[in-house]
């Protein structure tokens, strides 16, 4: 029963961040695309560019 639960947790979990996904799709589509400082700015991550390298 537990693992029944866990993967039913899993599966609506895949399906919100699927559906989701393809809303950020589709508002990028239509209101334009963000820049990764703009991301970064919305999440609150502050990272130093040489993390990225």
């Amino acid at each position: 029963m537990l693992s029944e639960n866990n993967e039913y947790e899993k599966l609506r979990a895949s399906l919100k961040l699927m559906s989701q996904l393809t809303e950020g799709e589709q508002a990028g589509k239509e209101k334009g695309w963000m820049s990764i400082e703009e991301v970064k700015q919305a999440l609150g991550i502050l990272m130093k560019e040489e993390d990225f390298s």
